[in-house]
């Protein structure tokens, strides 16, 4: 939150939550509950979920929920364009930039062709995505699903395969993550994709950190040997705990000089389960 409030000082930001938060004035974070958030529409979803996925039952389940209660909360707000962010997902751009570059006139849904949602932008309204996740439990893509052998290939029935399947019948109104020009919406730092990583087994892209306007700004070096800026990094497993770390709305150019040097020599790997098994501590 306080990376997401650093770029953007005039935007609202909601928190979307089970339960209120402390969380500190100077962030101006507006906290919606799931309560709040209830609608018959959700619990109609509730009642036709069904599960295909070696994930468990309630993670699975709310990987759908959370599109429920992004869609009231846009509408509660009054919201004309919003964005949807996961909370090991990082924006380093203005809202208003993102949708420049990423949300054009004519576009209603931009997500990750792969169906990834970690960074979301829509325009007005998405009761038709809502909508198409219902009746997805009774479609033939759920029914081939069923027959397929989903846990020995690693295929999950989950929001992300509905969203790719969404996003071919929406067509021109979807429009995937950035994959040309100087900037990049990078899904995943564990995998390699063809960018510099760290060396050690866990294969994290290396982030090449720059400091502007007393910023760190991550850039990601391809292996044609070209910086792209990076709009969005998204971190998981034990480099999540990195996430806390990079800015804070009006940080001190010496505290931002010193990030930098840390941040380009560290790798953000959690060593101590490396150091525990070569101990033989389990």
């Amino acid at each position: 939150m306080a990376n997401t409030r650093a770029f953007n000082n005039n935007c609202r930001i909601f928190l979307l939550t089970e339960k209120h938060h402390l969380i500190p004035k100077y962030l101006n974070i507006i906290t919606r509950t799931f309560d709040e958030l209830e609608t018959s529409k959700h619990q109609t979803f509730l009642n036709e979920y069904k599960h295909l996925s070696k994930n468990s039952f309630s993670f699975e389940r709310f990987c759908f929920s959370r599109w429920f209660y992004l869609e009231a909360a846009s509408r509660y707000n009054k919201s004309d364009i919003f964005a949807h962010l996961d909370s090991d997902c990082l924006i380093f751009d203005d809202m208003c930039n993102l949708e420049t570059l990423m949300l054009p006139s004519n576009t209603q849904y931009c997500y990750g062709i792969n169906g990834a949602p970690h960074l979301a932008l829509f325009r007005n309204d998405i009761s038709d995505l809502t909508t198409y996740m219902i009746n997805s439990f009774k479609s033939d893509l759920y029914k081939n699903w069923q027959k397929s052998n989903f846990v020995d290939s690693n295929k999950n029935f989950c929001d992300m395969a509905v969203m790719i399947e969404f996003a071919k019948k929406v067509g021109s109104l979807h429009r995937g993550y950035l994959t040309d020009g100087n900037y990049v919406v990078e899904e995943n730092m564990g995998i390699k994709e063809g960018y510099q990583i760290w060396s050690g087994p866990k294969h994290f892209k290396r982030v090449h950190w720059r400091i502007e306007n007393s910023l760190l700004i991550p850039y990601l070096l391809t292996a044609s040997q070209i910086y792209k800026r990076a709009l969005a990094l998204h971190y998981k497993g034990s480099a999540k705990k990195r996430i806390c770390s990079f800015n804070y709305p009006n940080q001190s150019k010496n505290i931002c000089a010193v990030k930098k040097w840390f941040h380009n020599r560290v790798p953000p790997i959690n060593r101590w389960p490396i150091i525990k098994s070569k101990l033989g501590l389990g």
